[in-house]
């Protein structure tokens, strides 16, 4: 009932369904082929076959697969669904290159009302699918026995005239309830306001590039409005990401959507130090300017640190030194301790009040931070206020991630207790909690900075000198 829904209009899937709609009087075209005898059984059966597997193809995984070049796409799972459409159209033309008999215009409009009566039970349909359907079915019916009583006269301009204020009409009905239907599932933005304009000055005003990074907060509505306001920080989207940069990221505790396509920027002391971003700019009516020391862009490593299965070992792996202790934890569900899956998780169990406690310790002077990419549900710290992990996403971890959390500091001997709040079947990693040392941080990030290199940047390249040699 879904993909026939999506042939009638004033329907909308939002990216649920393949959008299939070429509006009524082309699909009854289309659907006259079957039965039009005058056109060749060959060419008939040719398209109706091809037709079919490229609907089909829409069906089945290894073909959507395919279809995508083997990749995912990021919010419509059906970006082919305009070659059905164009297909479509191709049936219609073939239909009206001849005149049908009146039995196969008759078998056609059956065609179309069973659509139309299946199709009208589809989650994608609206209260104006049916009426307009029949609307457009029957003006075109009245402009078709109009152009067959004035075949040579002044009748049939006059119809096809007709023909195209019904297709308009029928098509801008079908954009408004589109419309309708997307704007409370899909992001709207402001126009460019005050407070870009207030945040691009202060951003210029303290930008160093290529010396360090400088960062703009919120309140940014998108990914890419950096790009707008200036500075450099990590906060981007792209369907042209790359797969390697998304992953690095991810890596580091970044938190992503879109299937790692779009990637986060918030602010967090240990990756800002080695991403070398030194400062970050909080918009509004007076943007604050925040600036502390990191590490240059570009630094040296003897060797290439080890992938490692969590972003606190990877992070003192780049920085070159144990920022991070990562603590062992114990984990408990009720009374009893969880123990992990074989994929190497924790995971909340079906049929269970969805908490588990996590306590650990963490050395005296650290702060805590969590990290549990894949956790729909809150977390909190002691009698702290729950924070949001993820919200309900679809594929949590997969589509959408959560990046690295600072939850403040332990108690004053380093025990902490974290209280996970979620869905039964989300879980978190092995390794969920990272306590950073702000001393040895500093003493990393000065090392690093000692001896740091010229750094230029190009438009396709960059390249960084030192003045001394370096091991």
């Amino acid at each position: 009932p879904e993909i026939l829904g999506r042939l009638l209009p004033a329907t909308e899937g939002v990216g649920l369904t393949p959008g299939l709609y070429v509006t009524t009087p082309v699909l009854l075209l289309a659907l006259l082929l079957p039965f039009h005898s005058r056109v060749p059984r060959l060419v008939r059966g040719t398209y109706l076959l091809v037709g079919l597997a490229v609907v089909l193809s829409l069906q089945w995984p290894p073909t959507q697969k395919l279809w995508h070049g083997f990749d995912t796409p990021n919010g419509s799972q059906y970006r082919q669904a305009f070659v059905v459409g164009a297909f479509l159209v191709v049936l219609a033309w073939l239909a009206a290159s001849k005149r049908p008999r009146v039995g196969a215009v008759l078998l056609a409009v059956g065609a179309l009302l069973l659509i139309a009566y299946v199709g009208g039970d589809a989650a994608s349909t609206t209260p104006l699918t049916g009426w307009v359907t029949v609307a457009a079915l029957l003006s075109f019916g009245v402009l078709a026995a109009v152009a067959a009583v004035g075949r040579t006269g002044r009748l049939v301009p006059a119809a096809l005239v007709g023909l195209l204020v019904v297709i308009g009409a029928e098509a801008t009905i079908n954009a408004v309830v589109v419309d309708a239907q997307r704007r409370p599932r899909l992001a709207l933005y402001n126009t460019w306001s005050e407070t870009e304009s207030r945040t691009r000055e202060a951003v210029e005003r303290i930008d160093t590039w290529p010396q360090r990074r400088t960062s703009p907060l919120a309140p940014l509505r998108e990914a890419n409005e950096p790009m707008l306001v200036g500075g450099q920080g990590r906060s981007y989207y792209s369907s042209l990401m790359p797969a390697t940069t998304s992953a690095a990221l991810r890596g580091l505790g970044v938190g992503w959507s879109g299937y790692g396509r779009s990637v986060e920027d918030v602010p967090d002391d240990g990756l800002d130090a080695l991403l070398g971003v030194g400062a970050r700019v909080s918009g509004g009516e007076n943007p604050a300017i925040a600036t502390r020391p990191a590490a240059p862009l570009v630094t040296l490593h003897a060797t290439a640190p080890q992938t490692v299965d969590n972003p606190f070992s990877q992070r003192n792996a780049l920085l070159g030194a144990e920022v991070y202790s990562v603590p062992p934890v114990t984990v408990r569900e009720g009374a009893a301790t969880a123990s992990p899956t074989a994929k190497g998780s924790y995971v909340l169990p079906a049929g269970g009040d969805g908490v588990m406690v996590v306590t650990g310790s963490c050395p005296a002077g650290t702060r805590l931070h969590v990290w549990a990419p894949s956790f729909v549900g809150s977390v909190s710290l002691g009698d702290q206020p729950p924070r949001a992990v993820l919200p309900g996403v679809r594929r949590p971890g997969v589509v959408t991630g959560a990046g690295v959390m600072e939850m403040g500091e332990p108690e004053p001997d380093g025990a902490f207790a974290l209280t996970f709040t979620g869905v039964p079947g989300t879980g978190i990693p092995l390794s969920p909690v990272g306590c950073l040392d702000g001393d040895r941080l500093d003493a990393a990030v000065a090392d690093l900075s000692a001896g740091a290199p010229r750094v230029r940047f190009g438009g396709h390249s960059f390249s960084a000198r030192w003045d001394r040699p370096t091991s």
